[in-house]
């Protein structure tokens, strides 16, 4: 996931920090990324962004048999399939 993340804000390398909008890219990151529960990005000068999240907790296991077809969910804790195997 942080490397997605990462790769997500790649588009502000090279960019002067003094007009990047934090909260802009916090709220792209969470609609791009419904895994993150929280995110949290900051500057540090004079080239730096720091990014701290963090992700939905698993809560279920589903396993769906269907005509001897095995299907698995792993469901984060606001119902989001976070895996399918």
């Amino acid at each position: 996931m942080t490397e997605e993340i990462q790769e997500s804000l790649n588009d502000q390398i090279g960019k002067n920090l003094i007009f990047t909008d934090l909260e802009a890219l916090q709220q792209q990151s969470i609609e791009n990324f419904p895994k993150i529960a929280e995110i949290k990005i900051e500057k540090d000068y004079p080239d730096k962004l720091i990014i701290n999240f963090k992700e939905f907790e698993s809560a279920a296991n589903i396993i769906n048999v269907t005509n001897n077809i095995n299907k698995s969910y792993i469901i984060n804790e606001i119902g989001f399939v976070i895996r399918e195997d």
